[in-house]
């Protein structure tokens, strides 16, 4: 985590002489010199990929900070721990979770065609058969009576394209409803 904040620290520095590079070679454009377009359309490109790499690095933080949550720790005194502790514990992330497990359970209980392309990335009949451990989640998730870990796993649930959410397999899916239900009571 320390590596990516000085990573990120060292695009900042580097974006700084880039956007010199790129307003003196605009200058050079206007004023016609032949080499500045050249320069500008590099200036460019180096900016577009130092804001991608920022991007993935801030998001790299950011899991990291959040997998330290998960496992426990989240009383780190690490000013990113701090923040992602502040945006789960939110009454607005609570909200969006339960919301998001309550959408999920109503439209996985609803039998329905779907045509191509409109299928949901989880198997209706899977999320059907544990209904009643998803109201257990959605549950303390609403109330306000859940811990950082568990409401952390439980996003992980939503967003982890590889969780068993989006798995064939029911029995996976409840044992991780069972850890999630376990981690939001403690």
């Amino acid at each position: 985590m320390a590596r990516a904040t000085d990573v990120l620290a060292s695009v900042g520095r580097h974006s700084v002489v880039v956007v010199a590079l790129l307003l003196g070679g605009s200058t050079d454009v206007i004023e016609g010199v032949s080499w500045a377009a050249p320069v500008v359309l590099a200036s460019v490109f180096v900016l577009l990929c130092f804001a991608i790499a920022a991007a993935l690095l801030v998001r790299r933080r950011r899991d990291w900070a959040v997998e330290l949550i998960l496992e426990g720790r989240e009383s780190v005194p690490l000013a990113i721990v701090e923040h992602e502790r502040r945006r789960l514990a939110a009454p607005r992330t609570r909200r969006l979770l339960a919301n998001t497990f309550d959408r999920t359970l109503k439209d996985a209980s609803r039998p329905r065609f779907y045509g191509r392309g409109a299928r949901p990335l989880y198997e209706p009949r899977v999320v059907a058969s544990v209904a009643e451990d998803l109201v257990v989640i959605i549950r303390p998730l609403r109330t306000g009576q859940a811990s950082v870990r568990g409401i952390a796993l439980a996003e992980r649930l939503l967003t982890d394209g590889l969780s068993p959410l989006y798995g064939a397999h029911a029995g996976a899916l409840r044992e991780e409803l069972y850890r999630i239900r376990d981690a939001l009571q403690h």
